[in-house]
């Protein structure tokens, strides 16, 4: 966005557990953003309150250790591994997925494979089913974590119904996000996102789109709505208490 300036209205961030300080780093990340793409000569930066400001000032201050130089991370792609596979018969995602890091991973270090430990994962459980190497590929891929337990148990349910290619319409919600904590919005809102994503690869199997992206945005107003409410709480505290800064 085209944009001159920047209010933070916050300098703390949930981190799934509790809020704490932004870094330094997301600091300017955010702050970068103000006077871009040349249309403003300079950018601003501030906090929408006193306590706010002081805190964006010394993070913007804080100097941040550089980032070491390394080569350009290369994905796989379905071409690849689909041309991997023709050459070598090869149907299993776990062994194509090692092949492609066997040619990518040259000594000179320019090009290196990013294939994550998650994705690994699950290409070892995808290959026990059923599924093409496009299916397979598609379903590594879905942005939903497997380390939270509703969203691996949903993401495996997606799995197993297009291996058995049956349609898989989003059910409705059984609990009102009124009645959620923080965390399990935040939760549900990507559980709809992943799923409306599965919908635009796989409309036939997934047929459930607008419904998704409805609940998705949903989920996420309450979200926003949540925050405010904790940022409002947060600074009424510091109000009591004299505003006694962090820094």
């Amino acid at each position: 966005m085209p944009i001159a300036r920047i209010v933070m209205t916050t300098a703390v961030k949930y981190n799934g557990y509790e809020e704490e300080e932004i870094s330094a780093a997301l600091a300017k990340q955010i702050a970068g953003r103000a006077g871009r793409y040349g249309v403003h000569e300079e950018g601003f930066v501030a906090g929408y309150d006193d306590d706010t400001h002081q805190v964006m000032r010394a993070l913007m201050k804080e100097k941040i250790p550089p980032v070491a130089a390394t080569g350009f991370a290369v994905a796989p792609s379905l071409e690849q591994l689909h041309r991997i596979s023709s050459v070598t018969g090869e149907t299993s995602l776990v062994k194509l997925l090692k092949r492609f890091v066997h040619n990518i991973d040259v000594p000179d270090g320019f090009f290196y494979p990013r294939i994550t430990e998650e994705q690994n994962e699950r290409a070892e459980w995808l290959d026990t089913l059923p599924l093409s190497v496009a299916e397979k590929f598609m379903l590594s891929l879905v942005p939903i974590s497997s380390r939270v337990p509703v969203l691996q148990s949903a993401w495996e349910h997606w799995a197993l119904s297009l291996a058995k290619k049956k349609v898989c319409k989003l059910q409705p919600p059984t609990q009102e996000l009124y009645y959620m904590n923080l965390q399990e919005v935040e939760d549900t809102c990507r559980m709809y996102s992943a799923y409306a994503w599965l919908g635009y690869r796989e409309p036939e199997h997934f047929p459930s789109i607008e419904l998704a992206q409805q609940l998705a945005r949903e989920a996420s107003e309450r979200v926003d709505s949540m925050l405010q409410q904790q940022n409002t709480a947060a600074r009424q505290r510091g109000g009591s208490s004299g505003g006694k800064r962090r820094r």
